[in-house]
């Protein structure tokens, strides 16, 4: 795989997940409505210059953008070498313009990165940094586009004896009080060719909105005698190395040195150097809780804390060997993560599955293989403080299971169901193959923590022509767990679970009004049940952005529910807090089954 075909496919990537990922405060579940597609014949057109100079800009990507209401979307032109562009077949809507050139602020800068891509982006400062338009689906619009310039850093990566460090990943951590956030400024070639030093050590990143930043750099490569499964390039993006080294002489991320980027400034000398340290050695053993037997093939994922929650964080896996023995050589000094990911092929001891088919069988696939055992994913911390770390021992717990059977009308081609669980905390388990299943009627959930649990079911539509079923009721030996958790033992099998899935829908236009019932539109709500233990259930919750005529588009579970608008203020670390946080004050509105009716909420100022 050549470079440039790497970078198309990296910048494709991170495309997708914005799209897939972005809202304006905070993403949801969300539940597709019967509303009609809009008419696509919008033309979007116009001019885009640099905003300090008026001068055009020439030959850049220009998109559209929205929030998760409409995912997956791509409306997007080019400008010509006086600025001008054009984008044809454009459904009613309100976008945000994203013009991608070097040096230019985009939107991917206010992007909230987390481990596996962008979470959210902040409304305020789109508002405050890019152009907005509005569409009916036949109207033309024509905008000037006003592009911001970011300020970049600038500097050099070396050695302790001088050489330079090429090929280093470059990483810039957006401060904003406490909260550190790694930031990606665009997703063009030249901004992410832009995250790695070149054949003298040196780097420049652009594109930077003006604020306060860390700058961090992690080596490549730093584990040789590892086998590699990556394409051939693929590791210009990523990094195997657990110490991070930031701007200001240390290896800590709260001992870091802030830098300020000003508007279009250019900020420069921004050296590291990365010192000869001396490296020991983490190992262990992973045994079973319950019997303490040794677990061979459990795969050990090992990040720095410093990096924690990052966006294309360092990390470096170990699987232990036949007697559940692990050990990691070349390890600095500092904190580090354990993820630890159970085997799958342990066998349960005593029981006996069918001899091995015979080739020539009709059928061997109907054959039963010896149950296996499934434990619980664990996740734990060492520090390394100028020596070994050595004998450290891990128990996985056994993990429960549930099952049971499925009622269901008859769904149609493009319909499928799928059941999952989340614990009290509001969380899936970790092992995401272990939080959803579904077969024929039957399901089994395995690997399961013990404690507190709550079940749910959902009904997807691959077309996406509306929300036609909802979850009537899940129950076992008549206790009613829609409206409180089930709780499990380690290793504890929960069986005869019922759930029945109904199609008598209830939908509703919910119009949101201002204090002096004007329609709000373009605004983000949540559409949750007033029933608490409802919140875990991702097919009971709601959540869309109004319509120009302020209209949310609800299809869902006949009952009563609350209406919640996010604020810039909320700072919930989960969506159950979140919900709770407004429960109090939220709205409520009341829907009967069949019901096809329009509402109107007022919120509060």
């Amino acid at each position: 795989m050549n470079t440039l075909r790497l970078a198309h496919r990296y910048s494709t990537l991170l495309g997708v997940a914005l799209f897939c990922c972005c809202s304006a405060t905070m993403t949801f579940a969300q539940s597709p409505t019967d509303k009609q597609e809009p008419i696509a014949k919008s033309i979007v057109k116009g001019r885009v210059v640099y905003d300090d100079t008026d001068r055009p800009v020439r030959r850049a990507v220009v998109r559209l953008i929205q929030g998760p209401s409409e995912r997956g979307r791509d409306h997007s032109s080019a400008t010509g070498r006086d600025g001008s562009f054009v984008i044809r077949d454009v459904p009613a809507g309100h976008y945000v313009v994203w013009v991608e050139a070097p040096g230019l602020i985009t939107p991917m800068a206010f992007m909230k990165l987390g481990e596996h891509g962008p979470d959210s982006w902040s409304e305020k400062d789109i508002k405050a940094n890019f152009t907005e338009v509005e569409t009916d689906g036949t109207n033309t619009v024509e905008v000037k586009v006003r592009a911001k310039r970011g300020g970049s850093i600038s500097g050099s990566i070396k050695y302790q004896d001088g050489d330079p460090v090429v090929n280093a990943q470059i990483s810039v951590v957006r401060r904003s009080g406490k909260e550190t956030t790694r930031i990606i400024s665009g997703i063009s070639p030249s901004t992410l060719f832009s995250l790695a030093t070149d054949d003298r050590g040196k780097y420049r990143i652009f594109g930077l909105p003006p604020g306060e930043y860390l700058v961090a750099v992690v080596e490549t490569h730093t584990a040789p005698d590892r086998s590699y499964s990556r394409y051939s390039g693929e590791d210009f993006f990523t990094s195997d190395s657990l110490s991070t080294y930031f701007y200001g002489a240390t290896g800590k991320l709260q001992d870091a040195a802030t830098v300020k980027v000003e508007a279009g400034g250019d900020l420069r000398d921004i050296d590291i150097t990365i010192p000869d340290l001396s490296t020991h050695t983490i190992g262990g053993t992973i045994t079973a809780h319950l019997d303490g037997r040794p677990l061979p093939g459990a795969t050990i994922t090992i990040t720095s804390r410093d990096q924690e929650g990052w966006f294309l964080q360092g990390t470096q896996q170990i699987s232990t060997d036949e007697r559940g023995q692990w050990s990691l050589d070349g390890v600095s000094d500092g904190t580090f993560t354990l993820k630890i990911q159970p085997p799958s092929d342990i066998p349960v001891d005593g029981i006996e599955g069918e001899p091995p088919a015979d080739p020539d069988e009709a059928n061997p696939q109907q054959r039963k293989e010896k149950p296996k055992r499934h434990f619980v994913a664990k996740q734990t911390e060492v520090t390394v403080t100028g020596q070994d770390v050595l004998g450290l021992a891990t128990e996985l717990a056994e993990g429960a299971s549930i099952s049971g059977t499925v009622d269901l009308p008859q769904l149609p081609e493009g319909l499928y169901v799928g059941v999952g669980c989340t614990y009290e905390n509001g969380k899936p388990p970790d092992d995401r193959s272990n939080a959803y299943s579904y077969s024929g009627g039957q399901f089994n959930l395995q690997g399961l923590e013990a404690g507190k649990v709550h079940l749910g079911a959902s009904v997807y539509n691959r077309q996406e022509t509306g929300k036609q079923y909802y979850v009537k009721s899940i129950t076992l030996n008549g206790r009613d767990l829609m409206k409180e958790p089930l709780t499990i033992k380690e290793g504890e099998s929960v069986q005869n679970v019922r759930i029945v899935i109904a199609a008598d829908v209830a939908k509703a236009d919910v119009y949101l009004l201002d204090h002096e019932g004007r329609p709000i539109a373009r605004k983000n709500a949540v559409i949750v049940p007033a029933e608490p233990s409802a919140w875990y259930s991702a097919d009971a919750v709601f959540s869309d952005t109004s319509d120009a005529k302020g209209a949310l588009h609800f299809a869902g579970a006949p009952g009563e529910y609350l209406v919640i608008v996010p604020s810039p203020e909320d700072s919930q670390s989960s969506f159950i807090e979140f919900v709770r946080a407004h429960a109090g004050t939220a709205p409520h509105i009341k829907i009967q089954p069949g019901d096809n009716k329009a509402i109107t909420v007022t919120l509060p100022r």
